[in-house]
């Protein structure tokens, strides 16, 4: 089955007064319209203060995004899930207000969650963060406050026509497993919630990533595929190196078989670049040609 593709772009300047760079979001966009591309994702944008620079980006982006008939499959949601204190957790809520209600305006089909994301510095922070609340309130009663503040942000973004879809991040992360994500999901109980399925997140765990889409099954509402070279690593380099599928060691044609073992429409949604070319369009066009190679030859 041949299905949409989408890759991940970072159309803002991470800078605090000046979050819009016009011509660097024409150059993205051009890139990926040039190999054929019509959608996109977008990571997580930090200090969702949605002040005059930040609403003129958004206003910006969504115009171009109109005007080239281009659609977000998904928004990297980069906020906190859940915080054992009353105020910061009241913030945490604030935070996921203002994301459905700023970038809302892209129309992404989800915003992207990591359901383990606790108050921390850096993924070790958040990683022992999360182990203190699990000694704390237990695992169920963690996923439980999770859940609870994870329906509120579905709520909000239910008017929208927006899913959730909570990402698998072990081993990085508590709570990140694929069985994780689903029972969460079944907490929560709403029918825009589903899993988003991180391939390389997956590979790095030691899974199989053609088995975890099966798993998700109904529920595989977007997916990030990118490629490592799996639990082994690379001596020196961080080991989630997001690769482009094709150039690490997932088994992607039976990934593509699960896929549709379990009926799935798409769009799929690669978090990362197109092969290393001379330039990002030949590279994305490659990219889609090695998909689309893997696609015909699935059984």
């Amino acid at each position: 089955m041949r299905r949409e593709l989408s890759f991940y772009q970072e159309l803002v300047v991470r800078k605090a007064d000046a979050p819009l760079d016009q011509d660097l979001v024409r150059r993205k966009l051009d890139a990926v319209q040039a190999a054929g591309i019509r959608d996109i994702g977008h990571d997580g944008i930090g200090g969702l203060e949605i002040d005059k620079n930040m609403q003129a980006f958004i206003d910006f982006v969504a115009k171009e995004l109109e005007r080239r008939q281009m659609r977000v499959t998904s928004f990297h949601y980069a906020g906190c899930t859940y915080s054992q204190d009353a105020g910061e957790n009241a913030r945490i809520l604030e935070g996921m207000r203002r994301t459905v209600e700023g970038f809302g305006a892209w129309k992404p089909r989800a915003f992207v969650v990591h359901a383990g994301w606790l108050p921390g510095s850096g993924n070790n922070g958040v990683l022992a963060e999360g182990r203190r609340l699990e000694n704390l309130l237990g695992r169920e009663g963690l996923m439980e406050r999770i859940a609870e503040n994870l329906r509120a942000f579905a709520e909000m973004a239910k008017p929208w026509g927006i899913s959730l879809a909570l990402e698998n991040v072990a081993p990085m992360l508590c709570l990140g497993s694929m069985e994780d994500q689903l029972e969460i999901v079944r907490r929560i109980g709403m029918e825009n919630v589903g899993v988003c399925l991180d391939a390389g997140h997956a590979h790095l765990d030691g899974q199989n990533v053609a088995e975890y889409v099966r798993m998700a099954g109904k529920n595989l509402v977007e997916t990030h595929f990118h490629d490592n070279v799996g639990p082994a690593g690379m001596p020196g380099r961080h080991p989630d190196l997001h690769w482009p599928v094709g150039l690490g060691t997932v088994n992607w044609p039976g990934v593509i078989d699960a896929l549709d073992d379990i009926g799935y429409n798409g769009p799929v949604t690669f978090e990362t670049t197109g092969f290393p070319l001379e330039t990002p369009a030949e590279g994305y066009r490659a990219s889609v040609q090695f998909w689309r190679m893997l696609e015909d030859k699935a059984r």
